[in-house]
């Protein structure tokens, strides 16, 4: 198996955020005004892959719910009320990576720690909320199915990811 062009870790202040730009301004702000706020309180976990101390591509993670009323019907038989799940909440490249295939590389990365997190924390689905319509067709490419026609909200089991995985 190749490996992998950045190893991701958490963030902490050691981090290098200043000069980080994917092309989506609310993306940039989020990592270098509240990343660090949200990984301490812990309203969501990030994970950055570092090029040395300077920050290249990040993900948070979160626990989070879906209401079965919000799914379509194919994902919502056999689910309770609320289903517990993991939601990818900030997702970001840096300008300079993208167009290699890394995001596909960062995707994995942060599914992978979503199935491992679940070994320990039952959660059924990861979410995801997409800006636009390529971003869904990112997600679409990897399993993920819109919670509804118009629906820029998209889930997959995470079972299905980590047979994927395997």
């Amino acid at each position: 198996m190749p490996r992998r062009p950045y190893v991701s870790e958490a963030l902490t202040p050691d981090h290098d955020l200043s000069d980080f730009r994917c092309g989506v301004a609310e993306l940039d702000r989020w990592l270098t005004n509240y990343a660090l706020q949200a990984a301490s309180n812990r309203t969501a976990r990030v994970f950055v892959w570092p090029d040395g101390r300077r920050v290249v591509a990040y993900y948070s993670l979160t626990a989070h719910q879906v209401q079965r009323e919000a799914l379509s019907q194919s994902i919502r038989r056999g689910n309770p009320n609320n289903i517990p799940a993991i939601l990818l909440g900030k997702f970001a490249l840096a300008r300079h990576l993208q167009s290699r295939g890394l995001g596909s590389e960062l995707l994995v990365d942060a599914l992978e720690r979503v199935v491992t997190a679940t070994q320990n924390v039952a959660a059924r689905l990861v979410v995801v909320d997409a800006d636009n319509e390529d971003v869904v067709g990112f997600y679409e490419h990897f399993g993920f199915l819109r919670t509804g026609p118009e629906s820029n909200r998209l889930v997959r089991k995470i079972s299905d990811v980590a047979h994927d995985l395997a």
